[in-house]
């Protein structure tokens, strides 16, 4: 089978389901009103329909799906890529190997062993890899955990939280919420908006923190590296 389409039974906003054990995922959310699989499911039984959910039982090694936009997502897969692009609603995907993109989604939630996360722009954001790189463009908050990667957060409106025992971390704030960065080893750079005052809470115990604003009540930023420099750089 080609396609799986259902205009009429679609709710509002639908939960996509795909699971996939080894495969790329690959999933576009645009304007339009059923869903449309190009690549992956052959026969109409592997496409389970309710009033809540669509639920894709993927055979091949690569799943290719057209949504609705704001649908929200939940996908597993243990080796292989996950793409998201266009306007999702939320997001969810576990993979044990692969690297997961999402374009632009409400909320995400990305889970990974050993595969890098790119966020191009999203609400509530939380991530978690143990060996892989993160990469988020802007978000309005901001959870990130990692054991060893680069993490680099261009901008976020809201709250930034992120732990790392090893990688260099860069994140850019609003200057209006808390930043809290926590790492063993790797140098840390918070970006704020020139003439934020805030309030700071900054350790590093080889060397000594660059800091070119005044303290104030703006905001709360708390960064402590083992070892590592620590940077505020005005925008």
């Amino acid at each position: 089978m080609h396609a799986v389409t259902q205009p009429l039974a679609l709710p509002a906003r639908p939960l996509l389901r795909i699971n996939v054990k080894a495969g790329d995922v690959i999933v576009r959310c645009e304007k339009r009103s059923d869903i449309l699989v190009e690549r992956g499911v052959h026969k109409t039984s592997d496409a389970a329909l309710t009033d809540q959910d669509v639920t894709l039982k993927v055979r091949a090694s690569t799943v290719e799906v057209r949504c609705p936009m704001g649908t929200n997502l939940n996908i597993g897969s243990i080796a292989g890529k996950v793409v998201v692009s266009g306007d999702a609603g939320d997001v969810r995907v576990a993979t044990a190997s692969g690297n997961i993109s999402v374009e632009r989604a409400k909320r995400v939630d990305l889970r990974s062993i050993s595969g890098r996360l790119e966020v191009g722009g999203c609400g509530d954001c939380r991530l978690a890899t143990k060996s892989g790189r993160v990469a988020i463009g802007s978000a309005r908050s901001v959870d990130v955990a990692t054991v060893s990667g680069r993490v680099a957060l261009r901008r976020a409106a809201g709250a930034v939280k992120v732990k790392s025992v090893s990688g260099v971390v860069e994140v850019g704030g609003a200057g209006a919420e808390d930043i809290q960065v926590h790492t063993l080893s790797g140098s840390v750079t918070v970006r704020l908006p020139a003439g934020t005052r805030p309030e700071l809470r900054l350790r590093s115990l080889t060397s000594r923190a660059t800091n070119p604003f005044t303290a104030g009540e703006d905001c709360s930023v708390a960064v402590s590296t083992l070892s590592g420099k620590v940077e505020l750089v005005a925008d």
